[in-house]
C-alpha cells in the first residue's frame, strides 16, 4: 500500500502535480488543488480552472481541511505510514510548466491554436471527462524526475 496516485480516489489527487495532496486548497471555482501547484499555475499566467474550464476570478484560496482529513483517514485505514509533503516552489513550478507544455503539445497535434482560450474545452474533450479519473497519469512524475517527497507518519 502506498501513495501512488492510482491507489487514491481522484478527488484527493491534484490535477497539476498528479499526486496526493499535502496542502489542499479550494480556489474560486470551488475545485481543490495542492496549494503550491495552483500558486505556480497562476504565476505562470494560467487563470483557467483545469476541472471546471472556467476563469479563476482571483488568487484567493482557502484550506480544504475536509480533503486533508480524508487523505489522513484513508491512509490510516489502509495502514499507510507515509504522508505527502508539499512540493517546493521550484518543483511546483516545474510540475505546472510540464502540464502547460503537455496541453500545448496536445493542442498542436490536434491542429488547434495552442494559445486560444476557446480551445480549453477541446483539450478537455480529448483528455478525459470531468470525473477526474483521466486526470491522473500514474507514475508520470517519477519518470520525469519530478517525484514529490513524503514523510513518515
Amino acid at each position: 500500500m502506498d501513495l501512488h496516485p492510482s491507489y487514491w480516489p481522484p478527488e484527493l489527487v491534484c490535477p497539476i502535480s498528479r499526486s496526493v495532496m499535502a496542502d489542499p486548497v479550494i480556489v474560486t471555482s470551488g475545485e481543490t488543488y495542492e496549494r503550491r501547484c495552483i500558486e505556480a499555475w497562476l504565476e505562470l499566467g494560467q487563470n483557467t480552472c483545469l476541472k471546471q474550464k472556467t476563469s479563476l476570478t482571483s488568487a484567493f484560496m482557502i484550506p480544504n481541511m475536509a480533503v486533508k482529513n480524508a487523505i489522513a483517514n484513508l491512509a490510516k485505514s489502509r495502514g499507510i505510514q507515509v504522508f505527502p509533503i508539499s512540493p517546493s516552489h521550484e518543483l511546483a513550478r516545474a510540475l505546472a510548466q510540464r502540464l502547460i507544455s503537455e496541453m500545448e503539445a496536445s493542442r498542436r497535434m490536434a491542429g488547434l491554436n495552442p494559445t486560444g482560450p476557446s480551445n480549453e474545452s477541446a483539450w478537455a474533450n480529448q483528455h478525459g471527462n470531468d470525473d477526474g479519473k483521466d486526470d491522473v497519469v500514474c507514475g508520470c512524475n517519477e519518470k520525469l524526475g519530478l517525484a514529490l517527497p513524503y514523510q513518515q507518519i
